[in-house]
């Protein structure tokens, strides 16, 4: 089993959910509790997300990065919408961006497609499709 600390993935979202709480010191009162608790509250689950999915057995591991994939999502729609309210500055979010994000979503999106390939989840369509026609000519012109 792999352990969580090792994986690039968790470094990641460890240091952004620390830069997530440090930031939230730094929004308006009117943000605070809302849009910034909640930021704070999915980078959390994205942390225990990852840390999941990592011990998942072969079969559940790709529904839970899924699930880490979909949390991720929201994340980066609040981090957006903190930027176009001016919680955040347009350098912060660049930094936030280049820096953190986009190789957390590449590393998810990796490792989701690594899972779907390894037999944790997800059928081929088009060779699943193939059978289901194949078996229905078999059985249909037979």
């Amino acid at each position: 089993m792999p352990i969580p600390d090792r994986l690039p993935l968790f470094r990641k979202l460890y240091v952004f959910t620390i830069i997530a709480h440090r930031s939230i010191h730094n929004m308006p009162r009117e943000y605070r509790y809302s849009l910034g608790a909640e930021t704070v509250q999915v980078c959390w689950r994205c942390l225990d997300l990852a840390v999941v999915s990592s011990y998942a057995p072969k079969k559940s591991k790709f529904e839970k990065i899924s699930e880490l994939s979909a949390q991720f999502d929201r994340l980066n729609l609040r981090i957006r919408v903190m930027q176009e309210l001016k919680i955040i500055s347009a350098g912060q979010f660049a930094h936030w961006q280049e820096n953190y994000l986009f190789e957390i979503g590449r590393e998810i999106g990796g490792w989701l497609k690594w899972a779907k390939n390894a037999g944790g989840g997800g059928v081929k369509c088009r060779n699943f499709q193939f059978t289901i026609f194949k078996k229905f000519l078999v059985t249909e012109f037979s």
